[in-house]
This record gives C-alpha cells, structure tokens and sequence, in this order.
C-alpha cells in the first residue's frame, strides 16, 4: 500500500479505516470528501469486505489480494471506478452550472483558448509555448506543478505563460482546448462539452480509463495533436463545416444530459449510489 491508498475493512457492522504511515495531506484532503459516502454506503449495504481507496488521479498499482477502489486507472488492470474528485469537491457541478449559462456560438469570438495547470509533463507549457506568440490562441498555465529547474531547462522563460481565465471567460472563444494532466482531464472537457463551444482534445491518452468512459463512435469533441492542431482549428471556423461542427456541439451536450443528469439533480444520492455500486463489485469478487 501506498502513501496515496487507505486501507478500509467492514466486519461485524464495524468500520476500520487503515493510513499510511507515510500518508500525504492530499491524501487525507480527498479521503475526507470521499469518506461520508463509503461510511454510509457500508452502513447501507452491511456487508463484511475489504478494500483499498486510491485517491491519486491515476491509479496504475495493484494490490496482491485485495481490489482497488479508484479515480482512473490504466486499462490494463481490474481496479474498480468511482467518479473522480471533483464530483465529489463539488467542482463538477458548479463548472457543468457555469457552462449551461453561455453565450451562443455564433456570438463567440474567431479563437481558441486553453488554461490550466501544468500536470502530468510538460505538454500543456509545451502547447502554450508554442502558441504564445499566436493572436487568435490564446494559452495561459495557471500554476506550475513540476519541478521548476526541470522546466527552466526547456523553457528558461516560462513565466511568461502564466495567466488564469475564468470559465466565463474561456467561452468567449469558439474553441476551447483540453489537454491531459496527470490522467484524462475529463473534468474540463464535461463542461466543455456541455457549452456552446467546441472542445478540442490533444493529444488523449488512450491507455486510462475513468468512471464515465462511455464515449461511443460518436464525436463530443474534435481530436488534435501537437503537430495539426491548427489545422483543426481551421477547419471548425471555416463556414463551410459549421453543419459538422453543430453536430459535435449537440453530441457533446446529449451526452451531458444522458450521463449527468442524475448527478446534477441529487449529487449526493449520485455518489452514494456510485461508491455502493463499486463496493458491492468488491465482495462480489471477492467471493469467485
């Protein structure tokens, strides 16, 4: 076990709750939204079972013997999904209630727009960077999370690219940018999806999975690269594709409206039901 997993164990209507010696105030940080949710959902469910929570925003570890409960995973492993931490924080509904306020399309400005913090490497400062000197891209990093001398190899100047913008602020453009973090940022890309906007994805990992990976064949967002990302951008402001692009924008907001509904009508039933579920896959297994 790690310093990001907490050991949890229900037996005989009692509830142990096992940290890490060597735990992080993250880690305790986001146990503590989760936790309300697992007390009550073993209440409910008065089961004796065991398990790990991982509340990393990717998790790719295993545990001999024991099933974990986590955020993300790679797909290569079996570990069982709740929705992330910003369902929990309360972060999505607020971001999904900002998106649902927005200007029409038509009404945007000729631009795209990305801003964030730098996670997960460097592609986001690599993208901001790139396009720093563009008039209609805009890219800003919020706040750096990676080592600085590392980044002051690559990027001697990346203080430049600091900035923050609202929500409100980033849907003035036509296009809005996700790009991932430590895991898929889906969190920005909910809202986005749910805007008027067109979101634009970079480079997507496609080796993680999170709990609402239920993208099907249809496009909620446009895909790019570090190397044609223009080229999309262009494509979705020329005219001549704007029945393509309406059809992105409508597929975004129906999977909004199918996945999210529940969530936004009670969130708390929402999570409970979705933590009840991933624990009763636990003793289901447990007992194969």
């Amino acid at each position: 076990m790690n310093n990001r997993e907490i050991l949890v164990t229900y037996k005989n209507q009692e509830m142990k709750v096992y940290l890490h010696q060597d735990k992080l105030n993250l880690t305790e940080v986001r146990f503590k939204l989760v936790f309300p949710y697992i007390k009550q959902a073993l209440s409910e469910l008065n089961i004796d079972v065991e398990f790990i929570i991982n509340v990393c925003d990717l998790c790719d570890s295993i545990e001999p013997g024991i099933k974990i409960i986590c955020f993300s995973k790679t797909k290569k492993l079996d570990n069982i999904l709740i929705p992330n931490i910003d369902f929990f924080s309360g972060l999505i509904f607020r971001v999904i209630q900002q998106s649902s306020n927005d200007i029409s399309y038509s009404d945007k400005l000729n631009s795209s727009v990305f801003a964030g913090a730098n996670t997960g490497g460097f592609n986001r400062i690599e993208y901001c960077n790139k396009i720093f000197s563009h008039e209609n891209n805009i890219g800003v990093i919020r706040h750096v999370e990676n080592t600085i001398d590392n980044i002051k190899k690559i990027y001697p100047d990346y203080e430049k690219l600091f900035g923050s913008l609202s929500i409100p602020d980033q849907l003035k453009h036509k296009i809005v940018v996700n790009i991932d973090g430590h895991s898929l940022c889906w969190s920005r890309l909910y809202w986005q999806m749910n805007s008027n906007s067109i979101p634009v994805y970079i480079n997507q990992r496609t080796d993680h999975e999170q709990y609402f990976d239920k993208f099907d064949d249809t496009d909620c967002y446009l895909s790019a690269t570090m190397d044609n990302f223009e080229e999309v951008y262009d494509y979705i402001l020329d005219p001549k594709n704007i029945d393509h692009v309406n059809q992105v924008n409508e597929n975004g907001k129906k999977f909004i409206r199918t996945h999210f509904t529940e969530y936004m009508k009670n969130p708390k039933l929402f999570l409970l039901n979705s933590v009840k579920e991933a624990i009763k896959k636990v003793a289901e297994q447990a007992y194969h």
